[in-house]
């Protein structure tokens, strides 16, 4: 029996193990090219959404702040004394529907600020004139923008 070989139980158990290592290194090599690949696929369309969003976004959440800052622009538009433009913007028009989403629920937030702007824009009877012959219903003023003799409502009709 010198030519035959003999049954060693350390080196089954040694070749067990390197074939579990291999196996192991496998999979995680597997598993760490299918996340690069996943990731590459999946940079390509957030990218894409990522980059378009900011741009809708924004300005619906320029007009939620505008409709925070309601008390401060009420309070501005009562002292406003010239008043050369009065233009409405109307939010159903101008944003898509998920814009109109955010800015309804910065409305429904700051109720008490909303109906303090109302009462302002009717206070001021230049103003007033103005959005009324645009608007009929200036209740449905919701934020306003100013500058030193332009205002800009924003109405949700």
């Amino acid at each position: 029996m010198e030519g035959a070989a003999m049954y060693n139980p350390s080196q089954e158990r040694a070749t067990m193990r390197f074939q579990t290592s291999f196996l192991a290194l496998s999979l995680c090599v597997f598993l760490a090219f299918s996340n690069v690949v996943f990731a590459q696929d999946s940079a390509g369309t957030e990218g894409e959404s990522v980059r378009q969003a900011p741009a809708e976004v924004s300005e619906a959440d320029r007009l939620a702040h505008l409709v925070a800052a309601n008390a401060d622009n009420a309070s501005a538009l009562r002292k406003m004394f010239v008043v050369n433009e009065v233009r409405v913007t109307n939010i159903r028009k101008e944003f898509p529907k998920r814009e109109r989403e955010v800015i309804r629920e910065a409305v429904t937030l700051n109720q008490e600020e909303v109906d303090e702007l109302r009462n302002a824009v009717q206070s001021n009877s230049p103003v007033f004139r103005r959005a009324s012959e645009q608007l009929g219903d200036v209740s449905k003023v919701i934020a306003a923008e100013m500058t030193e003799s332009d205002v800009v409502l924003y109405v949700d009709e």
